[in-house]
This record gives structure tokens, C-alpha cells and sequence, in this order.
């Protein structure tokens, strides 16, 4: 969908003054009508989002439990619309008193609702649990409204509340009502660029704190793509339960410092004795492995590809990993039943295997917080020497001590049977995930003749490695030529060899030779061509008006060399000018060279900030602009 600039800069100016009108219905009408008209592809409209968090003392002396009032207003856009909307609970919490009318107020007839186990692919996620709700609309305009409550009964797992949603939110409004035996600290996160508003005031008569957030014309989370974490790009507000007052005025602290965190994660871990199948079996794995490295590469390569991996991300869940022989025994388990699994196993063989909780991901989260959303994995950690191995069992063909992108720099807690204590994963370098071209250009005729090599690093290469492990035998080919040539369809390839897919090793190398016909552009005694076959990030200009950070690809370090032959009969007559382009986190650089019989081509691209905020489009998109125009820029020669 695209929408001409000037348009939408009207659409968005009305839309500011119209949500200071009084009458939030005539707001809410205009704002269906502008999406109706400027972006078709928005199906549905939240008018309204309310939800409301209450606090109670309950059940165990002390123990306080909150309660979750949600009531959502959803209006179609278009013609035969469904939208699904979804509420997570998990053994911590329960979903009541959930109701679904429709236009005049009344019950939905039909089976809205299903709840139950999370799944995917077949099997069930027993950590996390849905209830849906689908709501059916006819025509443009109708509305349904979902009412429901959730109880939760660990604190801990009210983490966060979002301030957005799959669809547009005309208006959002999130009231907590805090007793002053609680103490509740909440982290506002990402609110900048958003028109959210916050009040504070005091009911004395109950003894309660009423902090009330309303946010307006909220943009949709569904369609946008490049997006970081939810942590660093959607506003939301962190709740940290710090502690609670008794009645008999008892203090008890609940997530007050790191340390009660550590040790409520130590409350989840016992370790058990291995059971005699899964020894046996561990020690035939590593018979013939003569070292420690080798031992530890046997076991994790065998869980990387024999144990299925299934989980679903976005949920605190239960932290409690699966016992080790139950992982075994189904041959599938989340992050932390095959952390776990690792660990039983080595432990066996005399290594001192720990389980580790970190983020996995882009995250935002302050280290400071004290929260359960600071954690969304499981890792196994093995002391060595007095120096600590990170290994992720998730990680198809990962080699010992080398560390997955996705938790590098991260904040670690390490269990030590029964103790604890707090580990800074080290952070690599873009370097550490090159990907090196290497060509060699001939002329033939009006075509291109190239041969070359290519080869993959660190993230570029673990990524590929896993793709090609996933996808159809029959579609391979077509991923390792798209990646040649970066989706390039002019360019022919007549031949590609590559490393094992299943190789261990620290680099991945594809070796080639690729056509490039109706390369050539004959003016006169000139010739012109370029010697760029890949353009990287020509299309990575972002959306102006857009209003979430974008992400781009990883951290990366793109060395590229190409050199083409000249034939003895012509000469360099122009050369493109270099361009060269530092930004903070990014930079770029291009240039030619000519000696006697060559030209040579030398490119670099390192991404060292994967991320863009809305604050830097402008400017990025001008280094975006410059970078296609140094693409486009060819070389001339001619007859000697």
C-alpha cells in the first residue's frame, strides 16, 4: 500500500486536532472513515481498548493477586472481515467472565471462543495457554465488543502491559489502582513519537494510588515489517512487583532486588540423578571423542539435531525446564528442556554444567529492572578452567565457544546447585560475521562471464546452515543462487559448489560461476558496465511516516572484491567516483581502480547498530540515496 506523502501529511494533521475534539465517537467515525479512504489495507479498527488492573489480598497470608478487566470495541473496515482476538494465560492465571456482543448489544450465538494449550506445528506448548475469540463482521462499520477478566495469582507474571495492538487503537486507556500495601514500580517503555498522556491521583478513602495512562491513534503492530523486539519498539509499560504488606504489617519482598529474582529462579531448578537409559546412551555418543571440546561438540551437535525445538517466544511461560529424560525420550522440548537435557548429559561426563536464564533477541530492557520479561531463555553453561563455555541447545551447528549473535552482550543467571551468580556474555564484532565475495570478470562478447567465491562467517553462516536443513531438497538451489546474487534475476548461474550443509566448521564457502548477458551498453567506441551485481541495501529506504523502529538485517561486516580482465583492446576511459559514508553504527564505501589490463572493484558495508530509529529515516535514507546512485554510476571504456 503506498500513499502519496502529502496526502498522509494531511491525513495525520487532521487526525492531531481531531483527537482534542470532546466527543471521542465523532473522533473514533472520522478516523474509520481517513482509514477507510488512505490505507484500505487496514481491515479492522479498535475504538476502544480499556483494561483495568485491581490489586487484592488473598488466599496465603499476604499473598496479593491482581485481577484484569479488558473490554475491547472492534469495528470492520471492510466487507467479510475476521479478526481473532487472543488472551494468554498460563498455570499462574485464569481467563473469566468473557462475553462477545455483537452490533445491538447482543450475544454472539455462534462458538467465538476456544481455549486451551498454545500449539505449533502439532504439538502443544503446556507453558502457555490461549483463549481465542473470532469476531465475524459482514459489513463496513458493524462492531463487536469482548468483555473479559484474568486473574493472576503470581505477580511475577503480570510483567508488562501493552500500549498497542495487531490493529489501530483510536483510543487505549489502562487504569492500575494500587493498594499502598503493594509496591508496584512501572518502567514506561518506548512512549516517544506516541500521543500518551498519564495521570496520577489518590483515593484516600480506599488507600489507593489510581495511575491512569490514555493513548491515542496508536498504529497497527500487524503487516510492519523490519521490527525489532517488542521491548524496543512497541510502547508498554514494565510492572515490577517490588514487594507487599501484610495485614499483620509483615514486609515481604517479591522482586525487590536481583537477587530475589535469582533466588525464585533457583526455587525452579533441582537437579536430579541421570537415568541409566540416557547415561548408557551418552556414554556410546562419546566413545570414540578423545577431548573435552570434542565430548561437549558430540553432545550438543546431537541435541542441535536429533531434539526438535519448539517454543513460543513471546510468552514469560513457566520457567521450569522438562526433566532431561522426558527431552530425551520425545525428542522434542523447548529452549529450557533441551538446556536442561545438555546439561544432565555433560554433567554426566564430569563437566561442570550449569542451566543459565538470559534474553535471547533484540531486548531494551534495562538491566537494572528487576522483571521475568529481562529472561525469555534458557542456555547451558559449562565451567572450564575457571572460565565459562555458553552454549545454546537451540543452536544448530554452533561450535564450542562460539555465541549466537542473538544473546552476545547479554546479562546471565547462572545456577551453581543451589547458589547463583551473574555472568556478562562477551559481544563480538561485525567482523565476526563476514561474508567475503571474492570475483573474477570476464568480457565475452556482450555478456559477463564471472567466477568467484563467497565466504560466510559467524551469524551469515549458522543462518544459512539452518535454512538449508529446513527447506525442500527441490528449493536449495534457487536459496543459494538468491543469495549469489542477492535476488538478482538478469544473472545466470552455470555452476555452484558448495561446503556439506551440515559441515562444523567456522566458515561456509560457495564457490561459482555466474553469466551476466546483456551486461554490456555500446555507445559509439564507449562501453559501459558495472561490476555490482549484488546491491546491497538498495531497497532498504524506510517509510518517513513510519512510526516503529526499524531493523535491519544483523550485525555485519559485507567485504566484497571484484576484478575485471580487460580484453587488449580496450582501455578504462571513466571510473565511477568513490563514495564513502559514516554514520553512527553504519558505514560504506566504494571504489574503483584501474591498473594495466584490470579494473578493481572494492566494497565494504558494516552494520554495527542493527537498529534505525524513526528519529535517524531521514538521514538514513539519504545514505540509502547516495549508495543507489554510486550503483548506478558505470564504467566507461573504449577502444585503445
Amino acid at each position: 500500500m503506498v500513499l502519496h506523502r502529502n496526502s498522509r501529511f494531511l491525513l495525520f494533521s487532521f487526525l492531531w486536532c481531531f483527537c482534542s475534539l470532546p466527543a471521542f465517537s465523532q473522533y473514533a467515525d472520522s478516523l474509520a472513515r481517513l482509514l477507510q479512504e488512505s490505507f484500505p489495507d487496514e481491515q479492522a479498527l479498535v475504538r476502544e481498548l480499556e483494561t483495568t488492573y485491581t490489586f487484592v489480598r488473598t488466599g496465603t497470608p499476604g499473598n496479593v493477586t491482581a485481577t484484569e478487566s479488558g473490554i475491547a470495541v472492534v469495528q470492520s473496515l471492510a466487507r467479510d472481515v475476521k479478526v481473532m482476538r487472543t488472551v494468554f494465560y498460563d498455570e499462574y492465571s485464569a481467563i473469566s467472565g468473557h462475553k462477545l456482543k455483537g452490533n445491538k448489544d447482543s450475544r454472539i450465538k455462534y462458538d467465538y471462543m476456544r481455549c486451551g494449550d498454545f500449539e505449533i506445528d502439532g504439538l502443544f506448548y503446556h507453558d502457555a495457554r490461549v483463549c481465542r475469540f473470532m469476531m465475524l463482521f459482514g459489513e463496513p462499520g458493524e462492531t463487536s465488543t469482548l468483555s473479559y477478566d484474568k486473574t493472576y495469582n503470581d505477580l511475577r507474571y503480570l510483567s508488562d502491559i501493552p500500549l498497542s495492538d495487531d490493529y489501530r487503537v483510536a483510543r487505549m486507556k489502562v487504569t492500575l489502582s494500587i493498594p499502598d500495601y503493594l509496591g508496584l514500580k512501572l518502567v514506561e517503555m518506548n512512549f516517544e513519537g506516541f500521543d500518551i498522556t498519564k495521570t496520577v491521583t489518590y483515593n484516600s478513602k480506599e488507600n489507593l494510588k489510581v495511575i491512569e495512562y490514555t493513548a491515542r491513534n496508536i498504529p497497527p503492530q500487524e503487516g510492519v515489517q523490519n521490527l525489532p523486539g517488542y521491548s524496543c519498539t512497541f510502547p508498554h509499560i514494565l510492572l515490577v512487583p517490588e514487594y507487599r504488606i501484610s495485614a499483620g504489617n509483615d514486609t515481604t519482598n517479591i522482586l525487590r532486588s536481583h537477587d530475589d529474582l535469582n533466588k525464585w529462579y533457583l526455587s525452579l531448578v533441582k537437579r536430579g540423578s541421570i537415568t541409566p537409559e540416557l547415561a548408557a546412551f551418552t556414554d556410546e555418543l562419546v566413545k570414540h571423542c578423545h577431548t573435552d571440546n570434542e565430548k561437549m561438540a558430540k553432545v550438543m551437535q546431537w541435541i542441535g539435531e536429533k531434539i526438535r525445538y519448539i517454543a513460543f517466544e513471546n510468552g514469560t511461560a513457566a520457567f521450569v525446564p522438562e526433566a532431561a529424560e522426558s527431552v530425551f525420550r520425545k525428542r522434542y522440548g523447548d529452549c529450557k528442556g533441551m538446556s536442561n537435557l545438555a546439561a544432565v548429559m555433560l554433567r554426566h561426563l564430569g563437566f561442570d554444567a550449569r542451566l543459565g536464564w538470559v534474553y535471547t533477541g533484540r531486548t531494551c530492557i534495562p538491566d537494572s529492572v528487576v522483571s521475568l520479561a529481562g529472561s525469555n531463555h534458557m542456555i547451558c553453561v559449562v565451567m572450564q578452567h575457571g572460565n565459562p563455555l555458553f552454549l545454546d541447545a537451540t543452536l544448530k551447528y554452533g561450535l564450542i565457544g562460539e555465541i549466537p549473535e542473538s544473546i552476545q552482550g547479554r546479562r546471565c543467571v547462572v545456577e551453581n546447585n543451589g547458589s547463583c551468580e551473574v555472568l556478562r556474555i562477551p559481544e563480538t564484532r561485525p567482523r565476526n560475521n563476514l561474508t567475503s565475495v571474492s570475483d573474477t570478470v570476464s568480457i565475452e562478447g556482450n555478456r559477463l562471464q564471472l567466477s568467484g567465491r563467497m565466504t560466510l562467517m559467524g551469524m551469515p553462516r549458522l543462518s544459512l546452515q539452518y535454512f538449508l536443513d529446513q527447506v525442500e531438497s527441490g528449493e536449495k538451489e534457487n536459496m543459494l543462487k538468491s543469495i549469489l546474487t542477492v535476488g538478482g534475476k538478469s544473472v545466470k548461474v552455470l555452476s555452484l559448489l558448495t561446503s556439506p550443509k551440515d559441515t562444523l566448521s567456522d566458515t561456509f564457502r560457495l564457490s561459482y560461476r555466474l553469466e551476466v548477458p546483456n551486461a554490456l551498453i555500446t555507445t559509439g567506441n564507449d562501453i559501459m558496465l558495472s561490476l555490482d551485481f549484488r546491491n546491497e541495501l538498495k531497497g532498504q529506504k524506510i517509510e518517513k511516516l513510519r512510526s516503529y523502529n526499524y531493523e535491519l538485517e544483523g550485525r555485519l561486516l559485507n567485504e566484497q572484491e571484484v576484478v575485471l580482465r580487460l580484453p587488449g583492446h580496450l582501455k578504462v576511459k571513466k571510473l565511477p567516483e568513490p563514495v564513502s559514508i559514516t554514520r553512527p553504527g553504519f558505514s560504506f564505501t566504494g571504489t574503483y581502480e584501474a591498473g594495466e589490463g584490470f579494473v578493481r572493484y572494492l566494497k565494504r558495508i558494516e552494520i554495527a547498530d542493527d537498529i534505525v530509529k524513526p528519529g535517524e529515516f531521514v538521514a538514513w535514507n539519504e545514505s540509502v540515496s547516495r549508495i543507489v546512485r554510486f550503483y548506478k554510476d558505470m564504467i566507461v571504456l573504449t577502444a585503445k
